[in-house]
């Protein structure tokens, strides 16, 4: 092969890493055995830093110095563009002029984007969307937008699922959608969770297609997911409730040193003896609970005055204003909490404050602090350590359980201690056709005991030895 042949045969390189090898070799070669003098841009390193927000770099095939400018705004990522120059000194002269010029675009909104828009950017994008929406929204006296519940599934169950976030939204496509699919069916949601979820999955990339990240040939048909119908819901198996609560310690100790952590960690399981001691529903029922909230009354058995100390909800799926004299107040509803939730409640208030008090004590200091808060006053996000939870035990336990199989332990107990539907409605802000409709592990073969006769069990347990002397 002559002299022209090699150089056609160097030019018609196309494979990037054949290139790099055969300019690598090249360059070493001039190094070890003189040739023509290396420029500035060949001696130079990768990457030279000019200040925290600027740096030169060499690109591949590029003649000449890039730099990379941070933009001003949080994940706002960089832009880069070349200096078209080949010394240091030049191209940092260049890039300090092109910073300025590049910030100006971006301030302005002329700024072509050149971040790779992965799904954990789009999701942070349509998040800082929906909280201007929220705020706007509140201003014009709505208590409870919809954007906010949007904002959340999206934090709390899109934005982390699986190891989407460096994916290229463009990437994710219908095979990766029945990948959630799989895991929120293997969850048994209700109708409007599951509902919610995915009008939050249309969002994510209406919104993307709005900032042009995907064209709508792009965007992926979104799959069905199934649901649990109505309220019904799966209370804790025996076993699987042992091992929930025989483990909040050692779930505690993996956190190792993270105060914030630890701290949500030791409110953990008071927050589900709570939840199982009163069947409040999850959320704002009880992260929005004060010690104020507690109050005593009076009532009468057997000729004498007793004691009964209640606790009035006042957020959450069921609350209202209603007209307190001349105030407006939101109410939702009072009910008696038993010895289980008191002996929680004196547990939590050790927790957060440090020192012992009983529940009467508790009532007299009468504190207007939240009973449920975090680290430094954070929020405390429990619904969030509870998935964690149920992920650390995940091989362990026989099903998937939410926070909401915590309410429905309490109603299905109560059930079978035979507590009237009436009252159990009460206590958990159900309608009685909800607790007769979808409580129903209750149902017949839990009654049994209660209806059928003696004779009607001998008729459907007969004697072995009964039954052998017949067939004789």
């Amino acid at each position: 092969m002559d002299l022209r042949d090699k150089q056609l045969f160097l030019a018609r390189l196309e494979d990037e890493f054949e290139v790099d090898v055969a300019y690598r070799s090249i360059v070493e070669h001039r190094k070890k055995y003189g040739g023509i003098e290396l420029s500035e841009l060949d001696k130079a390193p990768k990457t030279v830093t000019l200040d925290h927000n600027l740096a030169l770099y060499k690109q591949q095939n590029s003649p000449f110095f890039w730099c990379r400018v941070k933009l001003p705004k949080k994940k706002a990522g960089y832009a880069r563009r070349s200096t078209e120059k080949k010394t240091i000194q030049e191209a940092s002269m260049a890039a300090s002029a092109i910073r300025v010029e590049v910030i100006a675009q971006f301030e302005a909104g002329t700024l072509k984007s050149q971040v790779k828009n992965t799904w954990g950017q789009v999701c942070w994008g349509l998040i800082h969307e929906l909280n201007e929406d929220i705020i706007v929204r509140k201003s014009q006296g709505e208590m409870r937008p919809s954007s906010g519940d949007y904002k959340s599934i999206i934090e709390n169950h899109l934005l982390p699922f699986s190891d989407w976030q460096q994916k290229n939204i463009k990437d994710i496509e219908y095979p990766e959608l029945i990948q959630m699919k799989k895991v929120f069916d293997s969850q048994d949601l209700g109708k409007t969770t599951v509902v919610k979820r995915k009008t939050a999955l249309k969002l994510i990339f209406e919104y993307a297609k709005r900032q042009r990240f995907v064209t709508s040939s792009q965007v992926p048909d979104l799959p069905e997911f199934e649901w649990v119908k109505g309220e019904e819901g799966k209370p804790f198996e025996v076993k699987d409730r042992d091992i929930i609560v025989s483990n909040f310690f050692n779930f505690l100790e993996s956190s190792r040193n993270n105060k914030i952590t630890r701290h949500r960690r030791k409110l953990l399981p008071l927050y589900y003896n709570l939840l199982c001691a009163t069947g409040m529903r999850p959320g704002k029922e009880v992260m929005e609970l004060r010690w104020t909230d507690l109050s005593i009354g009076t009532f009468t058995v057997s000729m004498q005055t007793k004691n009964a100390i209640s606790l009035t909800v006042v957020s959450g799926k069921m609350s209202k204003k209603v007209k307190q004299g001349q105030k407006i107040e939101r109410i939702s509803r009072e009910f008696l909490i038993d010895a289980k939730a008191a002996l929680t409640l004196e547990q939590l208030y050790y927790v957060r404050y440090g020192f012992e008090k009983n529940i009467h004590e508790i009532l007299e200091e009468n504190r207007d602090d939240k009973m449920f808060q975090g680290y430094e006053g954070r929020p405390a996000k429990l619904e969030e350590s509870f998935k964690q939870y149920m992920t650390y035990l995940k091989k362990d336990l026989q099903k998937y359980y939410s926070l909401y199989s915590a309410r429905h332990e309490f109603i299905n107990t109560k059930l079978e201690e035979g507590v009237s539907i009436e009252d159990i409605a009460a206590l958990c802000g159900n309608k009685i056709q909800t607790i007769e409709t979808y409580y129903m592990k209750f149902r017949s073969m839990k009654r049994a005991a209660r209806i059928l006769s003696e004779e009607d069990i001998r008729m459907f347990n007969p004697d072995p030895d009964d039954f052998k002397n017949k067939q004789i």
